[in-house]
């Protein structure tokens, strides 16, 4: 956010593993992701977001005026023009939105030629 407050035009990231626990991956999503479908076996997560003020599931506090625009769970952190993954995880991958910022790099074909 220090880069977007210093007015860069741009900003991107990367990572090379989708670890976003509970589903944080929607808070960098622009516009409100598809909600899954419920299953038996498996409920909806809550929101990633503790709106309270006092902190979220990262651990870290947000302004009280950004945990009200944050009670959706998505949007808040959606400073990334791309946020490129690789698919090492691809239960998470699978569920980005394709439509987004979030772009996902096959590795498979990487992780297939260095085993041969």
């Amino acid at each position: 956010m220090a880069l977007k407050a210093a007015e860069a035009p741009l900003v991107s990231a990367f990572v090379a593993h989708a670890v976003f626990p509970k589903d944080t991956w929607r808070r960098f999503c622009r516009r409100p992701p598809p909600l899954p479908s419920p299953s038996p076996s498996h409920p909806p997560h809550p929101p990633a977001v503790d709106t309270t003020g006092g902190g979220n599931s990262a651990g870290t506090s947000l302004p009280q005026e950004q945990a009200a625009s944050a009670s959706s769970g998505y949007g808040d952190w959606a400073i990334f023009e791309r946020f490129w993954v690789t698919n090492s995880i691809p239960g998470t991958t699978s569920r980005l939105p394709k439509d987004d910022a979030f772009v996902v790099l096959d590795i498979m074909p990487k992780i297939a030629a260095d085993l041969c």
